[in-house]
């Protein structure tokens, strides 16, 4: 039992050093027309992108009639996308808008309506941020994946 606590002493450190962070870089969170991006890049780790995403997404550091994705590099020299969205955006899926973005960049997708994630080539980001964050669907003219089916 003793391992466990000193595992989540070093998460919890983590956890306050991404928060920290963003604290301090109040630049690198994009505030696009559709959604908000955290751009940790190298700044967070990857394995703690989701719950610092959680966090801001709840603490009133963005707006939270949008989605959240936080996006941290991966060792592999990938980009992880961490998406989160607020109970008042219950019918936004965003398992499918995560998996439909980066299908189309290259990547993979998955997760549940509310909390999702993927990889996609770095090299992909920025078009990850326009398909995602700025262009709206010429159909519906909603965010891709924001209407349930």
């Amino acid at each position: 039992m003793e391992k466990c606590w000193e595992v989540m002493d070093v998460y919890r450190g983590m956890i306050s050093d991404g928060l920290n962070w963003v604290r301090e870089n109040p630049d690198k969170i994009i505030l696009a027309p559709n959604a908000n991006f955290l751009m940790a890049r190298g700044s967070i780790p990857e394995s703690i992108i989701g719950t610092v995403s959680t966090i801001v997404l709840n603490s009133g550091m963005v707006d939270a009639s949008k989605p959240l994705f936080g996006l941290a590099y991966t060792a592999d020299g990938k980009i992880k996308i961490s998406g989160r969205v607020s109970k008042a955006l219950k019918g936004m899926n965003l398992k499918d808008i995560i998996s439909a973005a980066a299908a189309s960049l290259g990547g993979e997708g998955g997760g549940h309506p509310s909390a999702a994630g993927g990889l996609i080539p770095i090299e992909k980001e920025s078009d990850f941020i326009r398909m995602v964050g700025g262009a709206a669907e010429e159909k519906s003219g909603e965010m891709i994946g924001s209407k349930e089916n």
